[in-house]
This record gives C-alpha cells, sequence and structure tokens, in this order.
C-alpha cells in the first residue's frame, strides 16, 4: 500500500494546512517531513533517512538556497536562515551560487535514493528556485548550473514556486496567536497550488475537499490556528 511522505518548509507543515496535508487526504497513510525553518539539508537528510518503502511517493517542496541549518550541542539542528536575518554573515561569508550548488547537491542525493531504493520522487520549490529569500537578479552561474542538470531529474517542476504561486492569488495577512503580520500561503492558496501545479504533475485526480478547505480557510482568517 503506497504511503505518501513529504518535505520542505514551514510552506509545507505550519500550524494550518496545507499542500502536503490536503495531498495526504488522498492516501490511506501520509507521512510529514516537513518543517519550519528548514534548510535543504535538513530536508534531504529526514527524507533520506526516513523508512521509506519502494513504490511510496515522496513529494518535496524544496525551500529556498540561501537557508542555513546550524547544530549545537543542546538544541542539536536549528533553523536559523542566517542569510535572511543576519546580513553581516550574508555579506561577509558567503556566496549565493555556493548555496545554490549545495542544494543541487542535495537534490541529487534523494534522486540517486529514490531509484537505490525504488520509490517514486516529485521536485517542486516553495519558494523562487533560482533567486531563493533574498536575491534580485539571478545570478549567471547559478542560471549557468541550473541549465545544464534541469534534465537530469525525472520530476522536476521547480518553476511554478509556491511563493510566486501566492502572489497570483493575491497575499494575504493574517494574525493569529503565533504571529500578527504572518503572510504565509493560507489554506485556500495551498490548495489551488496543489489542484493547478501539484496534482497534474503527479497525474493525480483530487477528492473535492471544497468544504473543508473554505472552512480551513475561515478559520485561519479569524486567528484560529492550533
Amino acid at each position: 500500500m503506497t504511503t505518501l511522505w513529504t518535505g520542505g518548509c514551514s510552506y509545507t507543515q505550519y500550524c494550518w494546512p496545507t499542500w502536503a496535508d490536503y495531498l495526504g487526504n488522498h492516501y490511506n497513510t501520509h507521512i510529514q517531513c516537513g518543517k519550519s525553518n528548514m534548510d535543504c539539508a535538513s530536508i534531504s537528510r529526514k527524507i533520506y533517512f526516513s523508512d521509506i518503502k519502494p513504490g511510496d511517493d515522496v513529494v518535496v517542496a524544496w525551500t529556498s538556497f540561501d537557508r542555513f541549518t546550524f547544530y549545537n550541542d543542546k538544541q542539536g539542528w536549528k533553523g536559523g536562515n542566517c542569510t535572511v536575518s543576519n546580513k553581516e554573515f550574508f555579506t561577509n561569508h558567503y556566496h549565493q551560487y555556493e548555496r545554490f550548488s549545495a542544494m543541487v547537491d542535495h537534490l541529487y542525493l534523494l534522486e540517486q535514493d529514490s531509484k537505490a531504493r525504488e520509490y517514486n520522487l516529485w521536485h517542486f520549490s516553495a519558494f523562487p528556485f533560482l533567486l531563493g529569500e533574498t536575491h534580485l537578479d539571478v545570478h549567471d552561474k547559478i542560471q549557468e548550473k541550473f541549465d545544464s542538470i534541469k534534465q537530469q531529474f525525472k520530476n522536476f517542476f521547480v518553476d511554478k514556486n509556491l511563493w510566486d504561486f501566492r502572489e497570483t492569488q493575491g497575499t494575504i495577512i493574517t494574525k493569529h496567536k503565533y504571529n500578527g503580520n504572518d503572510n504565509h500561503p493560507t489554506p485556500q492558496c495551498h490548495w489551488n497550488w496543489l489542484e493547478q501545479i501539484v496534482a497534474p504533475a503527479m497525474n493525480i485526480n483530487l477528492k473535492n475537499l471544497s468544504d473543508k478547505v473554505a472552512n480551513d480557510q475561515q478559520r485561519v482568517l479569524n486567528g484560529d490556528v492550533s
């Protein structure tokens, strides 16, 4: 029996239902590997060390390449998003091509792992794949690398990311107990992205969840989050 595994950052697992949760309604078993603040290394590591069986479906919405996860003895791996929050580090200690190349390595890891363990893998993107979260222009070396590798992945649908899709739907700012200025995609946006981008790429016929999505959307707009 096929199990769904989903990986990503807060655009995959959040305090309200996401595309991954709605997709999980179409499987008997859904195991959520996503977590807020994850970087690409943590996403790939979580999938790689999971007990995925032959024939299972793995869907990843990769986060931005310009994220780091730090490790310390007290807290273990901790998402810091340092290139977003720490401009000094961003300016002095890293180059975007370096981080983009590292992200591609993690894609290769899962691509090869999917072949070795015979599971089905789909790549999507939460943020603009060539820009991450901090850049206005695509670096020439990044474009060159992307052009050289994009045909090497079987199910590679990173061009219609969730961040940009949210913009086309109209960004909704919500207020709730965790955040008074939250611009994460709301449930309706997640459903629309799943319906228009993810499901066709996976060749999945979605169940009608319109009532559930509408209820989830209203609950989030009311600030009722768990």
